[in-house]
């Protein structure tokens, strides 16, 4: 008896090993090797490459109403700066150039408005822009005498920056 279960037991052990051989060969025969395509490249002449992109000009086709637009605006900016040219060499007159000073941001838009009556009454141009949630009240200024004024406006509201 002991001779028929040693037999039967090793048996059964020879049977796992070979299961488990089989098993782990089909599993990983099954595993998805995944490899790309063969790339494929065809050898083109110049000839055809110079046809390929007459060929994609044509399809392209004429220029979208957007571009007309666009054109036709820069062709009449050219006209204008040529014309803007010949006035300023015909005036011959000075460029009055202006420093930009803001004397002042507010989050209410009644208080930028009584600094802006401030400032105008002074003689100030002024102008009022809303930026970042703030009513910013900036101040233009004569470039050749910005610094006095800078002083000036910084003294009467209390600060002052020079934007541009």
């Amino acid at each position: 008896m002991k001779g028929y279960r040693i037999v039967l037991l090793i048996g059964v052990l020879v049977a796992l090993i070979f299961f488990y051989l089989g098993l782990n060969e089909w599993i990983n025969s099954n595993k998805a090797s995944i490899n790309p395509p063969p790339i494929v490249y065809k050898e083109r002449t110049e000839k055809e490459i110079r046809r390929e992109i007459a060929n994609s000009i044509r399809e392209r086709g004429k220029p979208s109403e957007e571009e007309k637009v666009k054109k036709t605006k820069n062709e009449e900016r050219k006209v204008k700066s040529v014309k803007t040219e010949k006035n300023k060499k015909t005036l011959n007159k000075k460029i009055i150039k202006y420093k930009i000073i803001q004397i002042g941001a507010f989050s209410k838009e009644k208080n930028a408005k009584v600094a802006m009556k401030k400032a105008s009454a002074m003689g100030y141009k002024v102008t009022m822009v809303k930026e970042d949630g703030f009513y910013k009240v900036r101040v233009y200024v004569n470039e050749d005498k910005y610094k006095d004024e800078f002083k000036k406006l910084k003294s009467m509201f209390g600060g002052a920056i020079v934007i541009r």
